[in-house]
């Protein structure tokens, strides 16, 4: 149930808007998610990816819950399915398609155009994902999909061809 344009407006204003847009970012008019990814998931794996793998997995795994929260409850407010202005699932995502490869400006580059490549296409089970499950569960998930499916293909690639990423 869609709630009135008052209080719509009014949960623009709270924390779990402020974090599931990533401090606005996902009122971009154009491409929000593409966005939020090159603003904050970019910078964040160039800070998080020097960590050691444990490290990455904690604050990956930190992330995850205020993002799933943030999520479920701005779709709630909003009254729309997935709002587009969420955009902290891409954050989440991206930090997966990167975790624990090559560290470099490469990897980041490489690993944002496939993520994003998975995350519009979403090929099964990013889509499944999308649909079955509730609110920010979805909403995060389908993300951490694709960003499996760009990581997995980034591994691929740097088996077949380790130079591609300056490895060689």
């Amino acid at each position: 149930m869609a709630l009135p344009s008052s209080e719509r407006t009014a949960c623009r204003h709270g924390a779990a808007y402020w974090t599931a847009s990533l401090m606005r970012v996902g009122r971009f008019p154009v491409a929000p998610g593409t966005v939020a990814t090159l603003v904050w998931g970019i910078p964040m794996y160039l800070v998080l990816g020097r960590l050691p793998a444990w490290a990455y997995a904690l604050i990956w795994m930190l992330l995850l819950i205020p993002a799933v929260w943030s999520a479920g409850r701005t779709e709630r407010l909003s009254g729309s399915k997935d709002p587009s202005e969420v955009v902290i699932d891409e954050l989440v995502g991206f930090l997966i398609a990167v975790a624990w490869l090559p560290y470099g400006l490469k990897t980041a580059v490489a690993g944002f155009l496939l993520f994003r490549f998975f995350d519009i296409v979403k090929v099964f089970p990013v889509n499944w994902l999308d649909s079955r499950l509730p609110g920010g569960w979805g909403i995060v998930m389908d993300d951490v999909a694709a960003g499996l499916q760009a990581q997995i293909l980034l591994r691929l690639i740097l088996w077949i061809q380790p130079s591609i990423l300056f490895l060689g």
